[in-house]
């Protein structure tokens, strides 16, 4: 898929990344690191920089999957018998 993506879009199949679904917006630097994003920005701006250190996101990560506590939430609504009324805010 890569491949095809690179093909049709005129770059390198190395400069292709994948933006995969995360449960935690804090594991979206943690996919691209693993994804290799930070190596091809620096390669095409032509930079040298050192290795990051993400060892606070994937602390922050980590306590998002394994939290001490745990806290429930409830909504009260007048209107909850309408379908559209907490659309936005509902799991479906």
């Amino acid at each position: 898929m890569k491949a095809k993506i690179a093909h049709f879009c005129n770059v390198d199949e190395n400069s292709v990344v994948t933006a995969k679904d995360v449960e935690c917006i804090y594991e979206v630097p943690l996919v691209f690191r693993e994804e290799g994003l930070d190596e091809r920005i620096v390669e095409k701006l032509n930079m040298w920089t050192g290795a990051p250190n993400l060892n606070k996101w994937e602390k922050i990560a980590q306590t998002f999957h394994n939290p001490r506590d745990r806290v429930h939430i409830a909504m009260v609504g007048k209107y909850a018998d309408l379908i559209d009324s907490y659309k936005a805010s509902m799991r479906r």
